[in-house]
């Protein structure tokens, strides 16, 4: 390992996670990775630890664990920690793996999340077979961003045919894109209790919007709207699922 500042691989990785190193340092850090199978193998170590920790509901405390580390030799061979040692080889594999789950666990929140997933997911709409006309170009309309027709097209459909729950979720995923969350809640919450397929999204799309806005209680209220997603495997139920450490 190439790098005087650091003695504490602990310490080195851990700032490395959390985004406490300069760009050289952490140019250095990953260039450590690739060409000192000593160092590539202590960084192994000590995340596959941590992974352990997160596994077992967290029965030590993180500073345990440093101390696990640096006792590896005395302590990787005790009974207590034999149902780890599996678990910890097959780590030490897959080193990249880990550093990119970890990568993403330090730096990932819920508002993040959800706005990964509105970026990757609802900024565009998909034209379907057998839509009437005027949703075909709302969608339309919502594609090019021209966000406040949209929004008046879909409006309109809904107000004619009050059953048509894609036109009130339509609606309700233009002001979420356009970060009107009460506006968007509200359609979502309109949606829930409609019959219709799209229905069954609404539970989904309103943690998602909750986690985007972030104001105070809307964390602990998405993840449980998520939990009921997961539970009764509605839209969105795997990336609930997924989702669930992060919260």
């Amino acid at each position: 390992m190439n790098n005087d500042q650091y003695k504490d691989v602990n310490q080195y990785v851990e700032d490395y996670y959390r985004n406490a190193l300069n760009e050289e340092q952490k140019k250095q850090f990953e260039e450590n990775i690739s060409t000192d199978p000593e160092f590539a193998e202590k960084v192994a170590f000590y995340l596959s630890t941590i992974i352990a920790a997160k596994q077992l509901q967290q029965e030590e405390t993180t500073e345990r664990f440093k101390d696990l580390y640096k006792q590896k030799e005395e302590s990787l061979i005790a009974v207590r920690f034999e149902k780890w040692r599996i678990y910890i080889t097959s780590v030490a594999a897959s080193i990249i793996i880990i550093a990119g789950s970890y990568y993403l666990f330090f730096r990932t929140t819920p508002e993040k999340l959800a706005d990964n997933y509105v970026k990757e997911n609802l900024m565009q709409l998909h034209q379907t077979l057998g839509i009437t006309d005027s949703l075909h170009q709302g969608k339309d309309l919502f594609n090019k961003q021209q966000y406040d027709s949209a929004i008046k097209i879909f409006q309109g459909v809904y107000d004619n045919h009050p059953d048509n729950s894609e036109a009130k979720m339509n609606i309700g995923l233009t002001y979420l894109v356009k970060k009107s969350y009460n506006d968007a809640l509200q359609q979502f919450d309109e949606l829930g209790s409609m019959p219709g397929l799209y229905a069954s999204h609404a539970s989904f799309l309103k943690a998602i919007t909750l986690m985007e806005r972030n104001d105070e209680g809307d964390k602990e209220r998405a993840k449980q709207l998520l939990q009921v997603v997961k539970q009764q495997k509605l839209y969105g139920a795997e990336k609930a699922e997924e989702w669930e450490i992060f919260f």
